[in-house]
């Protein structure tokens, strides 16, 4: 007699929400006899589940108890959302209704069905821990010397397998490193060797420019000694030559001055020359042409001797 004094107790919550969602008194009894019995079971199931909690691995009987109500659980869920799409379809009202106190059985049955999976599944859970856990381990030691830990497929490696293959990885990287480090030691060194040659050059090809700038200097300072001689000599040669000539021009000039006077007495003489009279034109004509012909003759005199 009591257990059905408790479910009716149980049920008036589901009633709530019939009445709340304005439904018929026979409207909400018919709810309640499609949805009371799976409340009662989830109600039973639920009590005392949250109390089981495994924190050990060999604890397998609470972690079967786990699953037992949590498959229960699940069988009264699966029933009532089946129980709910079958109703749903009477009227958008009884549909509201349906959805309340479905969601209400769902609401009690879900977080205690995930506590129990929790507690049923806790080895697998710490299982995957401890399994996230080496791999990420392995990954963080790896990557110091790979620089693509995808590669590998870590999860699947023994212990031995994978301390074996840090190993190696770690040589072939310090190898590598000690192999960049000499290389580039190398390149400094080749580089500073490279610098010393070229300021060496540098330094040889300043001396040989000042050198050479000596031996020019010199050359020059040598030939402008020779210039300045020669120079000397052709200016004292020069105005010897310049006295010879004056020397020779003196005594030429009094050479032919007599004959420049007689060149000249001959131009007078032909400019006072007294042409005869002629009585025809033919013979004034000739007359004419004596007369510029001599004209001619006396100017070039003049000139030429003036030049004597």
């Amino acid at each position: 007699m009591n257990q059905p004094t408790q479910l009716n107790q149980e049920v008036t919550e589901l009633a709530v929400v019939g009445k709340d969602n304005g439904l018929e008194q026979t409207k909400v009894e018919v709810l309640l006899s499609n949805f009371g019995e799976a409340y009662g079971k989830a109600k039973v199931l639920a009590a005392g589940a949250t109390d089981i909690v495994v924190t050990e691995e060999d604890q397998t009987a609470l972690m079967h108890e786990a699953r037992t109500k949590r498959l229960a659980l699940k069988a009264v869920r699966v029933e009532v959302e089946s129980t709910r799409k079958t109703l749903k379809e009477q009227s958008l009202r009884e549909g509201k209704a349906i959805d309340g106190m479905a969601n209400i059985i769902k609401a009690l049955i879900v977080p205690v069905e995930e506590h129990l999976e929790n507690q049923e599944k806790f080895a697998e859970i710490k299982q995957a821990e401890r399994k996230a856990a080496r791999h990420a381990e392995r990954i963080e030691k790896l990557s110091k010397y790979v620089p693509d830990v995808s590669l590998y497929s870590l999860d699947d490696m023994t212990d031995e397998t994978f301390e074996n293959l840090v190993a190696s990885s770690k040589e072939a990287f310090e190898a590598q490193e000690a192999a960049k480090a000499k290389a580039e030691a190398e390149r400094i060194a080749q580089e500073k060797a490279a610098a010393e040659e070229q300021e060496r050059i540098r330094q040889e090809n300043i001396k040989l420019r000042e050198e050479a700038a000596e031996r020019e200097a010199a050359i020059e300072a040598e030939r402008q000694k020779r210039l300045a001689v020669e120079r000397e000599a052709a200016e004292k040669a020069a105005a010897e030559a310049a006295q010879t000539a004056e020397v020779e021009e003196a005594a030429r000039k009094a050479l032919l001055a007599p004959d420049k006077e007689k060149l000249l007495a001959l131009a007078l003489a032909i400019e006072s020359l007294e042409l005869p009279a002629v009585a025809s034109q033919e013979a004034g004509n000739l007359l004419d042409e004596t007369r510029d012909f001599l004209a001619r003759i006396s100017k070039n005199l003049r000139i030429k001797a003036e030049e004597l």
